[in-house]
């Protein structure tokens, strides 16, 4: 009791001194998508190493080895690590949906999407240049993001609280909508 009344007090305490701060401005829609694909990615980060080491060693086909590629920005590595993933375990959603993450964050990488001077301000953001979505790319992401919707489907089939092929449904939708707010720059999408 005297634990949670010594939170009570602390959390009072912070809460009359962040009330002295002054209001800061609130997040510009183009932060809230900066926000929300930096949190996608780090949430998948986290869920693929917990997941990929429950399925296999940290050897160079793991899917945690294919997220540290595409962290360093070798997205032909991290593709193959990803495509011998998808083989090894051809039941497992997240190889399909990890791959189009990587066609994703290659596509972010060559229209320097990535670049921090891009979110500065909302000028900076509304102004980008417009770049030419590879069609290749696409048809590739959006071939990863349907298999692993079917896959992540069969499994549901069988098992309906499969937290994996549930979280990569979620990565379906997420990835989808990263891809038309960012690269096709439909921000209302």
């Amino acid at each position: 009791m005297l634990r949670f009344l010594h939170a009570v007090s602390l959390n009072r305490k912070a809460r009359s001194a962040c009330e002295r701060i002054p209001q800061v401005e609130a997040f510009t829609f183009h932060r809230r998508i900066v926000v929300a694909v930096q949190a996608l990615l780090a949430l998948s980060l986290a869920l693929f190493a917990s997941s990929s080491m429950a399925a296999a060693s940290a050897d160079s086909t793991s899917l945690d080895a294919g997220y540290r590629q595409m962290y360093n920005l070798d997205f032909d590595t991290a593709h193959q690590t990803f495509t011998a993933w998808e083989r090894a375990y051809p039941e497992d959603p997240m190889g399909p949906v990890s791959n189009a993450a990587a066609y994703l964050f290659a596509e972010f990488d060559r229209m320097h999407i990535l670049e921090s001077e891009l979110f500065v301000d909302d000028a900076t953001f509304e102004k980008r240049k417009k770049f030419v979505p590879d069609l290749k790319a696409r048809a590739a992401f959006e071939a990863e993001l349907a298999q692993g919707d079917r896959v992540a489907d069969r499994v549901l089939a069988r098992l309906p609280d499969n937290h994996a092929a549930l979280f990569a449904k979620v990565m379906v939708g997420g990835l989808r909508s990263d891809y038309l707010a960012l690269v096709e720059k439909r921000n209302l999408a």
